[in-house]
């Protein structure tokens, strides 16, 4: 793959960890607040499209962005919202990106709670489970590009 995603695209607000855990919603489904804004950055959208569909969000449904919504209706509604194309080149891209950043996160979680740096089960649980899966969609993703 021998493409640059930042090289085409105008830069715009990225959240980067943009996902159904970090939204606050109200009654009626009315979205409130986006939570945990401390990797924040100027970048490529689909960064955050890419890692709110990610499959270990939707919980088992990987036809589910965030186990909520079918992937071309959240495309639909990412294109009406930001004004922006879908790039499928792009896409790719950032799924195996997203991976990626999932297994730093687990594997750093984890190795904090083996060094004894921090008592956390949630860290502890992240070195487990997450970095499994992370680890597996990238191989996946890995083979699809390399096909």
């Amino acid at each position: 793959m021998h493409w640059c995603p930042m090289a085409m695209i105008p830069p715009a607000i990225v959240h980067g960890d943009f996902r159904s855990g970090n939204f606050l919603v109200g009654e009626g489904g009315r979205l409130l607040a986006i939570l945990d804004w401390e990797m924040v950055h100027v970048g490529d959208p689909m960064e955050d499209l890419a890692w709110a569909a990610d499959p270990l969000w939707s919980h088992g449904s990987e036809n589910l962005a965030g186990a909520m919504l079918p992937h071309g209706a959240m495309i639909r509604a990412w294109e009406a919202r930001s004004g922006r194309r879908f790039d499928a080149q792009s896409w790719q891209w950032w799924r195996l990106f997203a991976g990626f950043a999932g297994l730093a996160i687990w594997i750093s979680s984890a190795h904090e709670v083996a060094r004894m740096r921090a008592i956390d089960p949630v860290l502890a649980f992240a070195g487990f489970y997450p970095y499994r899966f992370h680890n597996a969609q990238v191989a996946q993703l890995l083979c699809e590009v390399a096909a």
